[in-house]
C-alpha cells in the first residue's frame, strides 16, 4: 500500500527513490559483492530498500563533511554495489557524478579530477586509492577521499572508508529532512554527471550531462516491451556512458533486477 507521495520522475534520483518506496522488499541489485563489500565466490542480492537506505546514509554523512548542492563527486572503481550507492549519494545532494574508468593512468586521473573540480572521490581499492593519493598534493579542490574496499585500511589524512561514512550518516537521523529537501530541489536542468571520454587523441574530455539529458531516453523504452520482472546483464562499465545509461540506469527506471558483473571472463 502507497503510504508516500512520489516524486515527478524528472531526475535520476526521484526515479531511483520512487523505486525504494514501491519497491522496498524487491531484489534490486545481484552481485559476488555481500552486504558488507566484500568479493566472494556466492550470488548476493540486495532490494530496493536496503540500497536506498545505504545511498541517504551516505548522503547524511557527507553533508556532515561539507559537501554542498552542485559540489562534483568522482567514482573511480569497476562495477559494484558500492558504486551505485556511492554515484547516487552524490547527485541525492545535488551534485553531480564524475564517474572514472577503474585502470585510468595515473595522470588522467589528475587530470580528471583537476579539470572536473571534485571536492571527493570515492575509490574502490588500493591501486585507485594509490593513484589519487600519488597526486593528491596538485588538487586544489580535492579535501577527501573513500575507499570502498572494506579490506583496504589507510591511516591517510581525510582518507575515511565507506564504512565509516555509513556509520557516520546513521548517527546523524537529524539530517534525513535535509537530505530530503536537497533530492527534491534537484532539477532537471542541473548536471547529473561528467562523463569524460578516453583520453586517446589527448587530454580526456569531459561531457556534461543533465539529468534530462538521461531521462530523454525514456521515450524509447516502451518500444522494447520492458517489464519489472526482468533481470538486467550489467557488463558495460558504468563509468561508460552506455553502461550507466543503458545498464544502470535505464534497469531502474524498469523497476528491474541489475546483475552487477564485476568482470566478464571465464574464470
Amino acid at each position: 500500500m502507497q503510504t508516500r507521495p512520489l516524486l515527478e520522475e524528472s531526475t535520476l534520483v526521484a526515479t531511483s527513490r520512487n523505486r525504494a518506496v514501491q519497491h522496498r522488499d524487491k531484489v534490486y541489485l545481484r552481485s559476488r559483492f555481500d552486504r558488507t563489500g566484500h568479493k566472494t565466490e556466492q550470488i548476493h542480492t540486495m532490494t530496493w530498500g536496503e540500497v536506498d537506505e545505504k545511498i541517504r546514509s551516505l548522503c547524511r554523512a557527507l553533508d556532515a563533511l561539507g559537501i554542498e548542492a552542485f559540489d562534483r563527486i568522482a567514482v573511480f572503481g569497476p562495477n559494484t554495489p558500492r558504486w551505485i550507492m556511492a554515484t547516487f549519494s552524490g547527485m541525492f545532494l545535488r551534485g553531480t557524478s564524475v564517474p572514472i574508468y577503474p585502470s585510468s593512468k595515473e595522470e588522467d586521473v589528475w587530470w580528471i579530477l583537476k579539470d572536473s573540480g571534485a571536492r571527493a572521490v570515492f575509490c574502490h581499492g588500493e591501486e585507485q586509492l594509490n593513484k589519487v593519493l600519488n597526486v593528491r598534493d596538485r588538487l586544489e579542490d580535492l579535501e577527501w577521499v573513500f575507499v570502498m574496499d572494506p579490506t583496504v585500511k589507510s591511516d591517510e589524512d581525510r582518507v575515511l572508508s565507506f564504512d565509516d561514512l555509513l556509520d557516520e550518516g546513521r548517527a546523524e537521523p537529524d539530517k534525513e529532512e535535509e537530505v530530503r529537501a536537497r533530492l527534491r530541489e534537484v532539477g532537471e536542468g542541473d548536471l547529473a554527471a561528467i562523463i569524460y571520454t578516453s583520453g586517446t587523441t589527448g587530454r580526456p574530455k569531459g561531457v556534461m550531462l543533465t539529468h534530462k539529458n538521461f531521462v530523454s531516453q525514456r521515450a524509447i523504452s516502451s518500444s522494447f516491451d520492458y517489464a519489472p520482472e526482468d533481470i538486467w546483464f550489467g557488463h558495460l562499465p558504468m563509468c561508460h556512458v552506455f553502461g550507466f545509461s543503458s545498464d544502470l540506469l535505464n534497469s531502474g527506471f524498469q523497476a528491474g533486477e541489475l546483475f552487477v558483473a564485476d568482470t566478464v571472463e571465464i574464470e
